[in-house]
């Protein structure tokens, strides 16, 4: 946006997810179906802040983990500093899943957290080793089938492949 906040974006007639971000400021997404030229103004809210640290289950910081905080549509990553903490800025006003990994060891908050605009909130995360599933993968007949690929997504998006 220019100095006066105006915007224009020429597009082909379509559905658009339309996002709007500033640095200062928590992030706004609308569902567009543009069909005609529409003007459509965006009103952003400072976001709050998260900070935390991450510790592993002896309560020692672990430094380069990956924290990923989810709201919505929405994520972002982060990683912890060498001693364990990480801060989120503009956070949106809304409730936060906080997930964090490194290597095997994984952990996420029970509940999501609840900013409110300009508020700064304190998490902490434990992280432990993973669990292990196990199995067979068969065909509907029930024979063993070879060369099946697993892998798992968490709702954070990364992957697990086996």
């Amino acid at each position: 946006s220019d100095e006066q906040g105006r915007y224009a974006l020429r597009v082909p007639v379509e559905r658009y997810t339309v996002d709007v971000t500033h640095e200062a400021y928590a992030p706004e997404s609308t569902f567009m179906d543009l069909q005609v030229d529409e003007a459509r103004d965006f009103e952003l809210v400072p976001g709050g802040r998260l900070l935390g640290e991450v510790v592993d289950d002896h309560d020692a910081p672990v430094a380069d983990a990956q924290v990923t905080l989810a709201a919505g549509f929405r994520s972002s990553t982060v990683r912890t500093s060498d001693d364990g903490r990480f801060t989120s800025a503009h956070a949106t006003a809304s409730s936060v899943f906080v997930v964090a990994r490194k290597g095997k060891l994984r952990g996420a908050l029970a509940e999501p957290v609840a900013v409110a605009p300009m508020e700064t909130k304190n998490v902490r995360v434990t992280l432990s080793p993973g669990a292990t599933v196990e199995g067979v993968v068969k065909t509907a007949e029930g024979a063993a089938l070879e060369g099946a690929r697993i892998r798992e997504r968490g709702w954070d998006q990364t992957e697990t492949k086996s």
